[in-house]
């Protein structure tokens, strides 16, 4: 199969001016003088028609021998399978002629038919020569040939010599190289080769040339094929006269040219004093074109009536004479198989008058006054042209062609064309528009794959967008002022260029586009905060190549240093070569899919944490993969360390006994896997702070015995990692700890204010809950402790008929929130009400209480330990008063403590804590 490839691009030949006949035929008709006049008619611009076949058909083969037999009016093929086949034109099926079989093919014949001997001759690659009898067809006959024998050769082309009755072979070439010599084999008499040795300059060699008789010159016509057996394709032609001294002389036809083909097929009709062509590879697809010899030499691109044969090369062009001559087309190769059927182009009847054909303009568009090249059929008699209903005017009109300008005024639309034979108007618009003019790029860089944003105007009907020398790039209109495009491996450096069909606008600025790298781009390794250690995330920028442009990476693989190891097992054995071991190691901890992303993470384990004097820290890579198990790309090493961030519990309860021998703590111990110990503080005042010079022990268990003193003590758990949690904090006034405990509540018209303490741990922060009577917790707010370890809170958002309940929640590290005993306060206008404990914490081992009492009730006031028991009660007598007080420890001072306060009246019951200190 012949591999395709780009023809060539020409450029236009120079057109000869309007002949003064027709200059002088469109000012009369300008003038109205004439009605009609008739218009050229060309005689292939007739109808294509299939052959219609019934039967079985000859086997299909490419590169095949055919001729018409003009005496029996009918078609002889060799098939592709030896045999040989007949079609008569008269008949409807093929007739297989069962005593002509020829041996096997070399792959590459072609024919001519002998009139005078009325019989066909064939030559194959090999040219060896076989002719089959036409009145007895009974056997094909290999000939022997004398004279000098030609080079053997595929893909040369034949012709007959009627005048001499000889056969002309050109062209061809094997594989290496193409030949362009002439040679004839006489077919009168004993066969025998002779070469035609013109002088002149002749053509390049050529493989799959044309190669016509022209009876009426007596010369041959050859041409077209490729100039290397790499198929460098071209459309140039030579004539060889045959009389006297031949000569090559090249043809230059005017109008417009085929373009580049090899393998094509051509007849030459004398009637029409013309050789026409049909197809060929690559560009022929199913064109026909018409040499015209008559006069100045041209070429006249056909517009036949009718489905044209598919698109086709290396088929067989044949020459029907006599009263209604036509060009036969038999065979060939589409690309991908070969074919077996059969065409025919007639010609036009004498006298027929048709109008002009319209097929295509070139350029595709422009600006007001661009020349524009119309090309089609009958056109050398148009009068006038419009672009979308504006006339443009008529310049250099020939049979194929004819040149204007883009009239002023003119739209996009369709292109007419008038003769006084009709009108054509193009299948296609011509794009009337202005220069685009490219004045901004948004970024003025990128990768590729990313888009670009172009600012400028006249960006409507855009086809093509490069930047520099890139090809052209995939791109959006959004506006007739913006457009998108997408950056690709072929943009480096350069200008923007917009193309539209009516022009090409370049930037003054230029772009760039970033080289991309396939490396994963580690940014960082991280601490996983909040958690407990032994963990850090890593992040990455994706590769470029992980990208819709460019997706070639798989996945990305996550390694992790190893510890070098040292014992001497490790080491290779005496009886193994000396080898040194490596310097590091590393082990692949993770694989992660490509998506496509920008970024990516991962959570990777540490083998240590943090800890004093030793960030403990781990080295890790990226590795980008793809479907190559050896092409990857790394990134570069970082590292980073783990840090435990959470610290313990508070170890509270803590309370000390305080004695004459010994002062006695006693703490509520935690069951932590990182847990190092306690460590004890020793102060002399209640606001010392911990430091290395007050810690009197660091121990595990949770009891500790020290010199006896009214000492203040401050406790605190802490972790194998250095983290310590809230201090609990003891003194002789406050022997128990807690995190914090209730101290007063007042409340005013629209405002609740509530007081904890927390010894010792100035900023803790406790959440503030809330509820009623008939509704469930809610969060009222947040308390912070003060630097004396009180906190303090206020609810401005309760109704002052209302009773809330009120109590802190402390989150803690590994235990999670630590919910205090709540407290409540009664609505402003409550019937009863407890207004007050003062002082809370008492000092003197007093405590005075006031309550709102209506007269006509009364209520019981009691005080009760830790241990539930009664310590001291009061009964309160409705007065006209309304606050009723109690004071307990008048007599009996109370002992340090915490106490739990009951006062009940009726069916209301109110309960609150106090605390008595030393």
């Amino acid at each position: 199969m012949i591999p395709r490839t780009t023809p060539r691009t020409l450029p236009r030949m120079n057109r000869p001016s309007r002949t003064i006949a027709s200059l002088l035929l469109a000012a009369v008709l300008g003038a109205g003088l004439l009605a009609a006049a008739p218009a050229k008619v060309h005689a292939y611009d007739g109808a294509w028609q299939q052959v219609a076949t019934t039967g079985t058909l000859p086997s299909a083969r490419r590169d095949i021998a055919a001729i018409f037999d003009a005496s029996r009016d009918r078609v002889v093929v060799l098939a592709g399978d030896g045999r040989t086949w007949t079609r008569d034109l008269g008949a409807s099926s093929w007739t297989l002629l069962t005593t002509a079989i020829y041996g096997p093919s070399p792959g590459f014949e072609r024919a001519v038919y002998d009139a005078a001997n009325d019989r066909m001759v064939m030559i194959d690659s090999n040219l060896q020569v076989s002719t089959l009898s036409l009145a007895n067809p009974t056997a094909w006959n290999f000939q022997v040939v004398g004279g000098t024998q030609p080079t053997a050769r595929t893909f040369f082309a034949v012709t007959y010599d009627a005048l001499r009755g000889r056969l002309i072979l050109y062209g061809g070439g094997p594989y290496s190289g193409v030949f362009n010599d002439l040679w004839a084999l006489s077919l009168q008499g004993p066969m025998q080769w002779t070469r035609i040795q013109p002088t002149g300059t002749p053509p390049p060699g050529s493989w799959g040339p044309l190669a016509a008789y022209d009876a009426t010159r007596d010369q041959v016509l050859v041409g077209f094929g490729s100039t290397t057996s790499g198929y460098d394709v071209q459309n140039r032609m030579w004539r060889v006269s045959l009389s006297g001294t031949p000569a090559w002389v090249e043809l230059n036809p005017t109008g417009t040219l085929p373009s580049p083909r090899m393998v094509s097929t051509a007849v030459f009709d004398p009637g029409d004093d013309a050789m026409v062509i049909f197809g060929g590879y690559p560009g022929g697809g199913s064109d026909t074109w018409e040499l015209k010899l008559a006069g100045a030499t041209s070429w006249v691109g056909l517009t036949p009536s009718g489905s044209p044969p598919p698109s086709r090369f290396s088929a067989v062009a044949l020459y029907r004479g006599g009263t209604n001559p036509s060009m036969l087309l038999y065979g060939g190769f589409n690309g991908t198989s070969a074919l077996s059927d059969l065409w025919e182009l007639g010609r036009l009847v004498p006298g027929t008058v048709e109008g002009p054909a319209l097929q295509t303009f070139s350029p595709a568009g422009g600006v007001v006054g661009d020349a524009v090249t119309l090309s089609g059929a009958r056109l050398s008699d148009v009068t006038s042209i419009s672009f979308n209903g504006t006339p443009a005017p008529v310049e250099q009109a020939e049979y194929g062609s004819v040149l204007t300008h883009v009239p002023a005024g003119a739209t996009s639309g369709p292109i007419t064309v008038t003769s006084p034979a009709g009108s054509s108007t193009s299948a296609q618009s011509f794009f009337v528009g202005e220069v685009p003019l490219v004045q901004s790029a948004t970024p003025d860089s990128g990768r590729s794959g990313e888009t670009i944003v172009i600012g400028g105007a006249h960006f409507t009907g855009a086809t093509t967008v490069k930047i520099g020398a890139s090809r052209a790039l995939s791109f959006t209109v959004q506006s007739d002022a913006a457009l998108t495009v997408v950056l690709d491996s072929t943009v480096t450096l350069g200008t923007v260029s917009v193309s539209t069909p009516a022009a090409t606008g370049a930037s003054a600025f230029t772009v760039r586009r970033v080289a991309d790298i396939p490396s994963p781009l580690l940014h960082f390794v991280r601490d996983v905060r909040g958690d407990q250690g032994g963990k850090v995330q890593l992040s990455w920028q994706a590769s470029d190549y992980d990208r819709p442009a460019r997706h070639t990476v798989t996945g990305y693989r996550v390694w992790r240093r190893g510890q070098t190891p040292l014992a001497l097992a490790d080491r290779p054995s005496a009886a193994s070569p000396a080898l040194a071991p490596p310097t590091e190691y590393w082990e692949a901890i993770a694989t992660l899919p490509a998506a496509m992303l920008n970024g990516y993470a991962y959570t990777a384990v540490t083998a240590s944490d943090s800890v004093e004097g030793d960030h403990a820290w781990t080295a890790f890579f990226v590795q980008a993969l793809t479907a190559d198990p050896i092409v990857f790309y790394n990134s570069v090493v970082d590292s980073g360390y783990s840090v435990d961030n959470l610290a313990p519990p508070t170890p509270a309860p803590f309370t000390v006994v305080y004695s004459a021998g010994a002062n006695t703590l006693h703490w509520r111990g935690r069951t932590l896997a990182d847990l190092r110990g306690y460590e004890l503080h020793r102060g002399a005042s209640a606001t010392f702070v911990p430091s290395a010079t007050t810690r009197i022990a660091l121990v595990a268990d949770t009891t500790w015995q020290d010199i006896a003193g009214p000492h203040f003590y401050k406790l605190a758990a802490v972790d194998v990692h250095g983290n310590r949690s809230l201090y609990a904090a003891v003194s002789p006034q406050s022997p128990v700890a807690t995190l914090a405990s209730f101290v007063r509540a007042d409340r005013t018209a629209g405002r609740v204010t509530l007081t904890w303490y927390s010894n010792g741990n100035a900023g803790l922060e406790a959440t503030v809950y809330r509820r009623t009577l008939a509704s469930g917790w809610e969060v009222a707010g947040l308390a912070i402790a003060d630097g004396d370890g009180y906190l303090r809170f206020e609810d401005t958002g309760a109704s002052d008929d209302e009773r809330y309940g009120y109590r802190l929640g402390i989150t803690e590290p590994e235990v999670g929130e630590m919910l205090l005993g709540e407290t409540w306060v009664d609505a402003l206008q409550s019937s009863f009400a407890l207004l007050g404990i003062a002082p809370n914490p008492s000092r003197d081992g007093r405590v005075t209480l006031s309550f709102s009492l209506p007269a006509s009730r009364g209520a019981r006031v009691q005080l009760f330990d830790v241990a539930g028991r009664e310590v001291a009660s009061a009964d309160l007598s409705g007065t006209s008063a309304s606050t009723s007080r109690v004071e307990f420890g008048a007599g009996m001072r109370l002992k340090a403590g915490v106490y739990l306060l009951r006062a009940t009246s009726g069916d209301v019951r109110l309960t609150r804590r106090v605390v008595v200190l030393n």
